[in-house]
């Protein structure tokens, strides 16, 4: 019989305080939830926080990770494991438990807290694979990676028990099909209220004029998230954007290689002058940045969804983006530009034809915006979800 106020537990590895685009995408998603739910999120203790707490309508409960024996914070490390997740939802009266953001330790625990004591389970997938991982490894990664990729016995037996699943990409969404027929495809959203606030003009700070053309590369600075594409098509033609800067906007503490030939690589253009990395940012100025940029270069070598582009969009800022973004949302001309997965040439004519067509590019963002309020927004995708804990239920 179905309830008329549903009680959900979301386990998630990683949640506000701690500041990432999955963790302010989780937090917003618990506040929305908590509208019509009963909420608590689940979570290691990664800051030192209280164990529990409410916060803006719904509880967060949090629990110390074992392999962090000696409690360093913040933790940083991508595994955790806390088996009182496992008693907590064994014996709290919860009709869901909904995991993020793929398959760990936790989840699994959680898996079969529910399994033993009749809840739901519906895991939401970010990305099943560690793809930085798979890059470093085989210096590639592919949509036929994905296709050809054979999971264990153990996750293909958690899949398959899953009552459902939710994907933010269409090529995850296939995958998980061959597993379970319940997938479902999820939006990565936005909150509109964040990006209509007004935010100071970031541009002074950093010595870039009012006149100057910015093209902004926002994320860490990492291999996948490929700057050095974009570095690389900038200074091909940078003699031709002369009132033009490229602005990596984002943590450079991920891969210190990686940056470290990206800054020589400035040194040997003789493009210090054009050239900014920010290293990590408050949320508002990040919110700047998009708002007094005039194109959000994505030269990701591989990306399932992201709300880059997303933000991106709802700040009136177009995109030029790699079409190895899944899923692809760009129309070329009309919300924004295309070019080939690490295609340099091709990504250098989209910085040319932006520059020189700039008074093109408010159009397109305005349309991506339109786009972003209609399909892409918190309350879209609790709809989705509630319309599953429903049936489900």
């Amino acid at each position: 019989m179905m309830q008329d106020v549903l009680n959900v537990a979301l386990v998630v590895n990683r949640f506000y305080p701690e500041i990432g685009g999955a963790e302010i995408n989780l937090y917003h998603q618990a506040k929305t939830l908590a509208k019509t739910c009963q909420v608590t999120v689940i979570c290691p203790n990664r800051l030192a926080l209280p164990a529990s707490e409410q916060r803006d309508g719904f509880s967060i409960i949090r629990y110390p990770d074992l392999l962090n024996w000696r409690r360093h914070t913040p933790n940083l490390n991508k595994v955790t494991f806390c088996p009182q997740i496992f008693w907590h939802l064994l014996k709290h009266p919860y009709d869901i438990v909904h995991a993020f953001p793929s398959i760990n330790r936790n989840n699994q625990l959680a898996l079969w807290a529910a399994k033993l004591s009749g809840k739901k389970f519906i895991l939401s997938s970010f990305d099943f694979l560690d793809y930085q991982e798979l890059l470093n490894r085989h210096g590639a990664v592919t949509e036929q990676f994905l296709h050809e990729y054979r999971p264990n016995f153990k996750a293909t037996w958690f899949l398959k028990h899953c009552d459902h699943i939710f994907a933010i990409s269409f090529k995850e969404v296939e995958f998980f099909k061959r597993f379970n027929p319940n997938v479902s495809y999820s939006p990565v959203p936005i909150s509109p209220d964040e990006f209509e606030q007004p935010v100071e003009n970031p541009r002074s700070k950093w010595n870039v004029k009012p006149s100057d053309f910015v093209f902004l590369v926002l994320g860490r600075v990492a291999d996948i998230k490929g700057q050095d594409i974009a570095l690389e098509a900038f200074i091909s033609v940078k003699d031709q954007l002369p009132d033009a800067k490229l602005v990596f906007a984002g943590r450079t503490d991920y891969e210190s290689v990686f940056v470290k030939q990206l800054k020589e690589r400035v040194d040997a253009a003789r493009a210090s002058d054009r050239v900014i990395f920010t290293h990590e940012l408050p949320r508002a100025e990040v919110l700047g940045w998009l708002k007094y940029s005039q194109a959000h270069i994505i030269p990701v070598r591989f990306m399932n969804s992201g709300a880059v582009v997303i933000e991106s969009w709802m700040s009136g800022l177009p995109v030029i983006q790699s079409d190895a973004v899944d899923p692809n949302l760009v129309q070329p001309g009309v919300n924004g530009y295309l070019f080939k997965n690490q295609d340099i040439k091709g990504l250098s004519q989209s910085l040319v034809h932006a520059y020189t067509n700039r008074s093109e590019l408010p159009k397109l963002g305005s349309r991506g915006k339109a786009l972003v309020k209609s399909e892409y927004t918190y309350e879209r995708l609790i709809q989705d979800y509630l319309k599953v804990y429903h049936e489900l239920t």
